[in-house]
């Protein structure tokens, strides 16, 4: 396996990474709660009721600009991976950025969503990293 190859697919599993966090953020119930209310008034609250709700039920629509920009951040490196010669020295730029600004996103929002996202960000890193080096492996042998 040639390294454009293995960055092409580091890049994709990155993307398919993000659309699994955002689809189970999206429809997962992330948020649970018990509260607890009298049966009839003036008597011992003692029915617990147990509640979950999603991420747009409880921030509203809003969220899904957060929940999107990884997505859209890996899905630029890909089309970067899929698109570009690994000669090319915009195809390192291309990589490297949306790579930092996923780690930069997942640093952000580390005690919320960003751990999350760390493992593509990771996968990511990986690819932008094998794609460095292929560019410097053809531009050494060519």
């Amino acid at each position: 396996m040639k390294r454009n190859d293995a960055t092409v697919i580091l890049a994709g599993f990155a993307h398919a990474l993000t659309w699994v966090v955002a689809l189970v953020l999206v429809f997962g119930p992330v948020y649970q709660g018990v509260s607890v209310t009298a049966v009839t008034p003036g008597d011992v609250a003692t029915e617990p009721t147990r509640f979950t709700q999603t991420l747009i039920g409880a921030n509203g629509l809003r969220v899904l600009l957060f929940l999107l920009t990884p997505v859209v951040l890996t899905g630029l490196a890909l089309l970067t991976a899929l698109l570009t010669h690994a000669g090319q020295a915009r195809r390192k730029v291309l990589l490297w950025v949306p790579t930092v600004l996923l780690l930069g996103f997942c640093a952000l929002g580390i005690w919320t969503i960003g751990l999350f996202y760390l493992p593509a960000a990771l996968a990511l890193v990986f690819s932008a990293v094998l794609g460095t080096l292929s560019r410097v492996a053809e531009t050494t042998t060519g």
